[in-house]
């Protein structure tokens, strides 16, 4: 097991594990790790947070595997992405914030995280690299399938 991987042009490395309840969950416990994600080429990197599940908490697994690293990039990007491809208003409909008034408040919080991963993505990588790599993540993880 390691703490780090490599995936293309992309490095990731966990720089701190905790335990903490994630922000959907009030009663779960959960390692909470925070990843840097730098680009290989530039070295300009940014950090982001990342839950794992529950189940490895139970079983007290808190070191990630490459795969899993990889995966959990890639779980980044994707979050970060949804800024870039909806609305608020889209972002609310498509993941089913619109229930009640406070479920709106924690989409709209959500979406402003996804805004700041993504702003911050574009402070190291460029939009055509990060398609490039988006589409290279994608492809692992039909492979990996």
């Amino acid at each position: 097991m390691t703490n780090e991987a490599t995936f293309k042009n992309l490095y990731i490395k966990v720089t701190n594990v905790y335990i903490d309840n994630p922000p959907w969950s009030k009663t779960t416990g959960g390692f909470h790790y925070t990843i840097q994600l730098t680009n290989n080429i530039t070295k300009h990197s940014m950090v982001a947070d990342y839950y794992g599940s529950f189940n490895d908490y139970k079983n007290g697994k808190s070191e990630l595997t490459n795969d899993e690293l990889i995966e959990a990039a890639h779980m980044i990007i994707q979050d970060a992405l949804c800024a870039r491809d909806y609305t608020l208003e889209q972002f609310l409909e498509e993941f089913g914030y619109l229930e009640s008034g406070q479920t709106a408040l924690n989409g709209i919080k959500t979406y402003h995280q996804c805004k700041q991963l993504y702003d911050d993505l574009m402070k190291i990588f460029t939009q055509e690299e990060l398609d490039k790599l988006t589409e290279e993540l994608n492809d692992w993880e039909n492979e990996d399938s």
